[in-house]
């Protein structure tokens, strides 16, 4: 606030902060703020700053006590406390991975459908052919 003593460029920039790290509908600032009102409730002293192992034992619980669904609701608490740590909150997330293990996206993703999208193509283009042909008729 020294640096900065106009109460409402402070807010501007915390907003624009806010804004640019929640996402499309705003759902990753709705994660950091369960995962914050988990944490609070898991220590409620000095939780801050958070150490590799207290973060460690927070997420072990959360996936104890969520037997339904463990690995997703401690990633969803992981990607909670992750954007908590980008807004500068001192959480070590060195070892969250032991607990909660990101997802891992395929390096190639699976098209809908059967045939190759070049084919789609083509066959679009055969079908919207003025003139009648038997390639017309099938595509």
């Amino acid at each position: 606030m020294r640096q900065v003593p106009n109460p409402a460029d402070h807010r501007r920039a915390l907003i624009s902060l806010l804004t640019a790290r929640a996402g499309t509908k705003g759902e990753a600032l709705g994660k950091a703020r369960r995962a914050f009102r988990e944490l609070l409730l898991f220590q409620p002293e000095h939780c801050f700053p958070a150490s590799a192992l207290l973060i460690n034992c927070f997420l072990a619980f959360v996936a104890q006590r969520d037997t339904s669904a463990k690995q997703s609701a401690a990633r969803t608490v992981r990607g909670g406390l992750l954007t908590l740590q980008q807004l500068g909150l001192p959480i070590d997330l060195s070892m969250a991975d032991a607990v909660a293990r990101p997802v891992r996206y395929r390096a190639h993703p699976r098209q809908a459908g059967s045939l190759p999208i070049q084919v789609y193509c083509h066959m679009e283009m055969l079908a919207a052919e003025a003139t009648p042909s038997i390639a017309r008729t099938y595509a």
